[in-house]
């Protein structure tokens, strides 16, 4: 994997999205995942997305403080990575690390056979939405072409440490 455009663009981006509990806000990520070409291409439901998240989150909670929940799992049948990033309209009352509150996620789904491409995937962009600069842009981003902007020059390279 050379950067995150094959992975993240315009299709992926949810804003301002109301979720009063991370269940509704796993619901809504795994809708938009289900819908996007990759998941399309390997016949993925909302319902199949969605029980495997919730089994990846009962292990640990996957907030990651600083304002980021990054709700993960591994998957049979996909063949690339499959993400959705979304801000929330107000804060999500959930458990985390820190006093940040919840209001950025970024949902992935990662092909089984391909576990280190997701690690890659998850440590780039988490420490990008980490940066303050970088999460206050992304919150006050009206258009997902906007919010696309923000994430073009981040790039995932196979040799990149983690």
């Amino acid at each position: 994997m050379n950067s995150k455009n094959a992975i993240v663009g315009p299709e992926s981006f949810l804003l301002g999205i109301e979720a009063d509990s991370k269940g509704r806000l796993f619901q809504t990520l795994s809708k938009k995942a289900s819908e996007l070409p990759a998941a399309q291409n390997a016949k993925l439901t909302e319902t199949a997305v969605l029980a495997a998240i919730e089994a990846r989150e009962e292990q640990a909670s996957t907030a990651l403080g600083g304002g980021l929940i990054f709700p993960h799992a591994r998957l049979a049948g996909i063949d690339s990575l499959i993400a959705v990033i979304a801000t929330l309209s107000k804060e999500l009352d959930c458990e985390k690390p820190d006093d940040f509150p919840v209001r950025m996620a970024c949902f992935l789904l990662i092909p089984e056979s391909q576990p280190m491409e997701g690690l890659r995937f998850i440590s780039a962009i988490a420490k990008q939405m980490h940066d303050a600069t970088f999460a206050e842009k992304l919150l006050k981003a009206s258009t997902v072409e906007e919010a696309n902007e923000l994430f073009k020059n981040i790039r995932i390279n196979d040799d990149d440490p983690l």
